[in-house]
């Protein structure tokens, strides 16, 4: 689980959503650990440097969605390599709600496994009649921004849990210790 993985998870979704048009056109890519191959697809689902490529230009074409800006314009067509040799234009539809709701069900299902896990450890340490008093989750990555999964974490666990939330490094907090700095 982290923002990288997700966010090719969602292009594979996209590209799986549009498979017709990248079929005629040829044009690969990179499929992700957690998701099936596309059946009749195996043309394009292949490991090389066109798909790697597509790849990359897919999970940042929806980058800003997936960082949860509103004012971001949805594109409607990308520029992705071809089989063929050189680049194609491929036209894309996105549904913004649609892409919100599985984006949402994956931080769901990430937050659900946190819980069970915590509460095996928090078992297993065998701690006194609120096994959370005193407990801290520190939240670290890029990941850890989004509002969404902030919102959705905060909400699962009790209220006297203390979560710490990474902040990106700015003017008013240049000291803050994060991952490039530590």
């Amino acid at each position: 689980f982290g923002a990288e993985r997700l966010l090719h998870r969602l292009a594979y979704r996209v590209f799986a959503d549009h498979l017709t048009d990248m079929l005629q056109l040829e044009v690969p890519i990179d499929i992700p650990a957690e998701e099936p191959a596309l059946p009749g697809a195996d043309a394009v689902l292949i490991p090389c440097p066109e798909a790697r490529a597509n790849t990359t230009i897919l999970k940042d074409a929806l980058r800003p969605l997936f960082e949860g800006d509103p004012t971001y314009r949805l594109p409607t067509s990308v520029r992705l390599g071809s089989l063929k040799g050189g680049q194609v234009d491929v036209k894309i539809s996105l549904n913004r709600m649609t892409l919100r709701q599985l984006m949402d069900s994956w931080f769901s299902a990430a937050i659900q496994e946190f819980n069970l896990r915590l509460a095996s450890a928090l078992t297993r340490l065998a701690r006194g009649s609120d096994p959370h008093e005193g407990l801290r989750v520190f939240l670290g990555g890029r990941m850890s921004m989004h509002l969404g999964l902030q919102d959705m974490l905060t909400k699962s666990l009790p209220a006297n849990v203390r979560i710490h939330k990474f902040r990106e490094p700015d003017r008013t907090n240049l000291s803050t210790a994060t991952v490039k700095t530590a």
